[in-house]
């Protein structure tokens, strides 16, 4: 998505990685299974992407949400949440006013204070994926009200939200 932005062949691999991905986790059965083959090697936002994927996708099923296109969002928004971040150490800031923050260059801390926005615009030309923008768009949101970009009350989040990011915050931990 990254460099061929959004064809109809990438449509077309998307979908296929996903129900792969469904019907392994599917098989599977639990995350204690997947993360038993896990390498825990969090050196790349790939690591940490796919770690995100697995945690969403059994705490999904756990809570009843097993439709294939909620866990298709899901799947796809953890594999490509932090795709336009070039330095990967970027991932692991949980807010704009995250300490380590003072360790990234003016242009990392831009890049990171936009690449919520810049995946949101590639989800929206995803349609088989209706809200994956939404979702990708308040990825940093928190209920301490310290995220970004809007900083909602905790009754403003959306439970969706709730999840992917607890999701995604578990992944780096």
């Amino acid at each position: 998505i990254y460099s061929a932005g959004v064809t109809s062949s990438v449509e077309m691999f998307i979908d296929s990685l996903l129900e792969n991905m469904i019907e392994t986790l599917d098989i599977a059965h639990s995350l204690e299974n997947v993360l038993s083959s896990f390498s825990f090697n969090f050196e790349s936002n790939v690591a940490k992407s796919i770690l995100c994927a697995y945690i969403s996708f059994y705490i999904l099923q756990d809570q009843g949400w097993k439709s294939t296109p909620i866990r298709k969002k899901f799947l796809l928004a953890s594999l490509i949440q932090d795709i336009y971040l070039d330095n990967d150490d970027l991932s692991k800031l949980k807010s704009l006013s995250d300490p380590n923050i003072v360790n990234f260059s003016e242009l990392e801390i831009k890049s990171f204070s936009e690449h919520h926005e810049k995946i949101a615009i590639i989800a929206q030309q995803l349609n088989k994926y209706p809200e994956l923008d939404f979702l990708l768009i308040q990825h940093h949101e928190r209920a301490r009200r310290d995220g970004f970009p809007n900083r909602p009350s905790p009754a403003e989040l959306q439970l969706a939200v709730c999840v992917f990011n607890m999701c995604s915050q578990f992944s780096l931990e």
